[in-house]
């Protein structure tokens, strides 16, 4: 009679991690958004922080102000000069995440550039602005309407050869 042996051989563990590796590779391929589910995501956070400027405007009684720069936007108030709004959960300076681009930007029907900055006014009578956002192949753009409020809407962006 042979000994009672137990345990796993090297052959049984190799292929459970094999398996556990297959299974963690595809929960990561899935936790991944898809390029125009980035684009989406963004839009809309970037329309809701844009009325919660506008509300905090309203609440504070000063003016608050958006630009951006490259990927990056953040959010300023005004004292003698603007400066960058300090310790705001809601209204920190944020990244766009990659694939994701500003596309053209008007406030007042005006093109805007990166130096320009769009201002949410106290008394809650703002700027009618529009702003695109430009993903690998589609475009959002946030439209603003008179009561300040900011609406998405999407644009095929035509391939490029």
């Amino acid at each position: 009679m042979s000994p009672h042996r137990s345990g796993f051989t090297l052959l049984e563990i190799l292929v459970v991690l094999v398996i556990i590796g297959i299974v963690l590779s595809l929960a990561v391929v899935r936790l991944e958004p898809s390029p125009q589910q980035a684009l989406q995501q963004e839009s809309e956070r970037l329309a809701l922080v844009l009325e919660a400027a506008r509300d905090e405007a309203i609440a504070r009684g000063e003016p608050i102000a958006w630009s951006h720069q490259g990927a990056r936007y953040q959010f300023w108030r005004r004292q003698d000069d603007w400066l960058p709004l300090p310790d705001a959960d809601t209204l920190k300076a944020r990244e766009l995440p990659s694939g994701v681009a500003f596309g053209e930007i008007q406030v007042n029907l005006q093109r805007q550039g990166e130096d320009g900055k769009l201002v949410f006014q106290p008394s809650g009578v703002n700027e009618l602005f529009r702003i695109s956002l430009v993903g690998p192949q589609s475009r959002l753009e946030l439209v603003s309407d008179v009561l300040g409020r900011v609406s998405l809407s999407q644009n095929d962006v035509p391939a490029q050869n």
